[in-house]
């Protein structure tokens, strides 16, 4: 909603108010508030006789045992109490003292209403509403059915009664003014589809989030920061030696499955992103906490609290019961969402229940979080996706592969992190890149498999369901090879989709080289000499091949060069020079078979020292 629209003289504090502001300074006000008999500020568009009608704030106690926000109100409301007791002083000292004490509680509390910014009114929130549902004739996400004029007026009128809550009111206000602030993505390092040649390809599912910190949830404030800690962006951000992190069961599994890829392969193992649903990310801490958050300001009834925490505890037909749930009133209540505060579930699978029962319609009428606010703030902005309703084409996870892509390292065990919130393992490895835009579907990144499982049958003697192979991909052994196919398919589908402009030698930038040719072709020719033992015709080939000025053909990156074969070469020859570790890494792959109509013959040469 433009600031031009609004008549700023419209949302001045109107005299009911001021009416209640001004009585915050009434002597006895500061020990009505402490003990939590104070009505809370009425709303712009309150009659006078409503001026004192609203829900009681809580108590100094109240304040003290919800913690964050709640040690701030309760400090101030101290300072109230003092001010009741210097009236005792005399009308002057007391007077002038009494009020001084009192002002900051006062205003504390007019802020947090909203008497410092703009107050919208019931009919605001309720265009805003209308303005922002799905247009009419269009696919409604949640009945699936298309939008009608009544499904809209009904829903407005709902909202209407529900901004009766102050609660409800508090939250419309605060997103009405505000917009869901994107965590920007950090600058990926774009991949050629050649730069995978020579390597096998394992999936590795993750959750859509960005990484940053939160203060606020599109204009509600949090009562503390909340990390955004991976998604696509964990092994970039959270630097050298950590690809992937995960619970240690499932870490450890995935481990073993870039082993086996290497054993089975001979190629190094890369460990290629493979988006979750939207609702993936529920595991992790981020969303929990954004919405737990949100409570301090809130202030939802007691009563609502009351029952949420019933809930959680009772379980339902769907959700099994958590009865050491410690209550989102408890100070307790973020250590144990972090797994600090031992509970029968685990930290992850009560994260889930507290953020499901958040998601009721009947808990967002009484005022608790968004969650689909919290869901669009943390997801990666690249990585977003409409809500669709279920059953269509748009409910479903598009599973984009290769947005991000690192480097397994087979050599090294999995270990320990205490600094990740959400999952407590790490596999080992480092940040590679990343294919441009959103990556591609898994059918194109991990061909062989899917072909697999398409000519399968589930339990129910079906074929099995693209939801179904999706989620094999995080429960299988999976290994892709990189070929040649693989490697136009991908280009010629990101040139297609995207207008990139790769072509069979990759597109590569010009950069002198760090070594000579010379002294490349005297390291290789050493080693194939006396390493490898090869039929004359392939040999002379393989060298004369290395002779020719491939080596113009280098780009930098993260501080290594990387060689790709010439435009119409026929023979494929890629490597990875890297001073720091003092090593070279080469492949060879000639398109050529031998005489007798064999096989193509191969070769592939890693981790050469090649300085004196």
């Amino acid at each position: 909603m433009a600031t031009e629209d609004f008549d700023i003289f419209e949302y001045l504090p109107s005299k009911e108010q001021l009416t209640w502001f001004g009585s915050q300074f009434a002597p006895g006000a500061g020990i009505l508030d402490a003990s939590g008999q104070m009505p809370e500020m009425p709303t712009g568009d309150a009659e006078f006789l409503e001026t004192f009608s609203a829900e009681d704030m809580p108590s100094m106690a109240e304040n003290i045992q919800r913690g964050g926000l709640g040690y701030l109100d309760a400090g101030l409301q101290g300072l109230g109490v003092l001010g009741d007791a210097s009236y005792a002083l005399g009308p002057l000292v007391g007077g002038t003292v009494g009020t001084a004490l009192k002002a900051p509680a006062a205003v504390s509390k007019a802020v947090r209403r909203g008497i410092a910014s703009l107050d919208f009114s019931v009919a605001d929130l309720k265009k805003l509403f209308i303005n922002r549902h799905p247009e009419v004739g269009k696919i409604d996400p949640e009945t699936g059915n298309p939008v009608t004029p009544s499904l809209i007026r009904t829903r407005a009128n709902a909202l209407e009664r529900d901004l009766k809550k102050p609660a409800v009111r508090r939250r419309e206000e605060a997103r009405a003014a505000n917009t869901i602030e994107d965590l920007v993505p950090q600058e990926r390092i774009i991949l050629d589809p050649n730069d995978l040649y020579g390597h096998s390809l394992v999936p590795v599912q993750g959750d859509r989030s960005g990484i940053g910190t939160l203060t606020d949830i599109k204009g509600v404030p949090l009562s503390f920061p909340v990390k955004v800690q991976g998604g696509p962006g964990y092994p970039q951000f959270m630097g050298s030696g950590r690809g992937w992190a995960s619970m240690e069961g499932a870490a450890n599994r995935k481990q073993i499955n870039f082993i086996k890829a290497l054993h089975e392969t001979g190629m190094p193992p890369l460990g290629v992103y493979t988006a979750m649903g939207r609702e993936g990310i529920n595991f992790s801490t981020p969303v929990a906490l954004s919405l737990v958050g949100q409570l301090d300001y809130l202030k939802v009834a007691k009563n609502n609290i009351a029952s949420f925490n019933k809930s959680v505890r009772e379980g339902t037909k769907k959700q099994k019961g958590i009865k050491d749930f410690v209550g989102l009133d408890s100070p307790d209540l973020v250590p144990q969402l972090l797994g600090d505060v031992p509970s029968s579930a685990s930290a992850g699978d009560l994260r889930k229940a507290v953020i499901t029962e958040m998601q009721k319609p009947t808990r967002q009428s009484q005022g608790f979080p968004i969650y689909e606010d919290v869901l669009q703030t943390i997801t990666n902005p690249d990585l977003r996706y409409i809500k669709g309703p279920k059953g269509t084409p748009e409910a479903l996870n598009p599973a984009e592969t290769g947005y991000s892509i690192f480097r397994a390292d087979t050599a090294k065990p999995t270990y320990k992190d205490p600094y990740h919130l959400s999952y407590d393992t790490v596999i080992p490895g480092d940040y590679m890149g990343g294919l441009t835009n959103r990556g591609v579907r898994p059918e194109l990144m991990f061909p062989q498999n899917f072909a697999r499982m398409q000519k399968e049958i589930n339990v129910a003697g079906q074929p099995l369901t693209r939801s179904q192979q999706i989620g094999a991909m995080r429960s299988r052994h999976m290994v892709e090879p990189v070929t040649d196919e693989l490697i136009e398919n991908l280009a010629n589908h990101l040139n297609r989709t995207y207008g990139t402009k790769y072509n069979d030698g990759g597109a590569v930038e010009e950069t002198p080289s760090p070594f000579s040719k010379e002294r490349v072709y005297e390291i290789v020719k050493e080693i194939v000499l006396d390493g490898y033992t090869l039929e004359d015709e392939i040999k002379n080939e393989f060298l004369k091949r290395i002779n020719v000025p491939f080596l113009q053909n280098v780009k930098i990156k993260g501080g290594k060069a990387h060689y790709n074969r010439p435009v119409g070469e026929r023979g494929t020859f890629s490597s990875t020079l890297d001073p720091r570790n003092k090593s070279i890494s080469i492949q060879y792959q000639q398109d050529f078979a031998k005489k007798d109509g064999g096989p193509v013959t191969a070769m592939t040469v890693q981790d050469i020292d090649i300085f004196e």
